[in-house]
């Protein structure tokens, strides 16, 4: 879902398994999965065990596009 939100408006997903990583896994562990813009502003979240809304997503990937 949410990469064919990215997908539909030309962008690029560059996927990070943050369980090898401590900082990344302190910073978003409870808001997996996360959508980071180029400029790393957080563009969309969800909650363990949520989604991140692919039609919300697309709205923002396209202001930010």
């Amino acid at each position: 879902m949410v990469l064919a939100a990215v997908a539909r408006v030309g962008g690029m997903v560059t996927e990070i398994d943050i369980d090898s990583d401590d900082f990344l896994l302190g910073e978003f562990g409870m808001r997996i999965p996360v959508v980071i813009s180029p400029d790393g502003s957080v563009i969309a979240e969800g909650a363990i065990n949520d989604r991140v809304n692919a039609r919300n997503l697309q709205k923002a990937l396209k202001r930010i596009g």
